[in-house]
């Protein structure tokens, strides 16, 4: 295990010390999200732990809720996906039981499960990675559709399931989850750099859901556009 290996694994323990299932299991809204605190559970999936597998970028809609900074009124401090519910209570209630059937699913090992959850892929596939069994990973550091496709090599038409399937049969479990997933992300780039065309067919990746930043001393926190509206 490399020494990059050994710091996210240590960060993998702090936030499991943090968000235990169990404190998950009773997770309130102002937990999932909340403006201006760095303790948030989606503080943490996307700052905190952005070295274990970035999902930054894009907008607060990957969430299903988010929070206003401002709000004009009492009545607009919450806005989320219509579909899940008229009031922001009925919306949370809806992902918070969705979120706790990934980690369900993750646990198991089920990765169809995890595809059928209707999260937002970035969300439920990194929940699925931070709460399955570590001593037998299932789950891959890579959650953008675009970019666990590249990957492996499969088209548009692959589903996220399907990939996962294939990049970790090649798994055997004696290297790190972190080092084997590293390693094929710096094969990819290679090869995206050699044959840069070859990604419409491979998959185009995006910036949102990238597999690894830069490890730094100090990682500088601050709120984004996307955890905080």
């Amino acid at each position: 295990m490399t020494d990059e290996a050994l710091y996210r694994h240590r960060l993998w323990d702090e936030f499991l010390q943090a968000w235990p299932r169990e404190r998950l299991a009773s997770m309130t809204l102002s937990d999932y999200i909340r403006c201006r605190s760095q303790e948030s559970f989606t503080y943490w999936l996307e700052f905190k732990l952005a070295d274990l597998g970035s999902i930054k970028g894009g907008t607060a809609i990957k969430f299903g809720i988010f929070e206003r900074k401002d709000p004009a009124s009492p009545s607009e401090r919450y806005e989320w996906k219509e579909d899940l519910g008229e009031t922001p209570e009925e919306a949370y209630a809806r992902i918070h039981a969705r979120i706790l059937a990934t980690v369900r699913a993750a646990e198991l090992g089920d990765i169809d499960a995890v595809e059928a959850v209707e999260l937002s892929s970035l969300l439920k596939w990194k929940v699925a990675f931070l709460y399955q069994d570590r001593e037998n990973p299932v789950f891959p550091c890579i959650y953008g559709d675009n970019y666990l496709r590249g990957v492996t090599g499969l088209t548009r038409k692959a589903t996220h399931a399907e990939a996962v399937k294939k990049l970790m049969a090649a798994y055997d479990g004696k290297e790190d989850i972190f080092d084997f997933c590293r390693r094929l992300w710096k094969d990819y780039d290679r090869w995206r750099q050699i044959a840069p065309t070859a990604t419409s067919t491979r998959g185009s990746p995006s910036a949102t859901g990238r597999l690894f930043l830069p490890i730094r001393k100090s990682r500088r926190r601050t709120f984004a556009r996307s955890s905080c509206a």
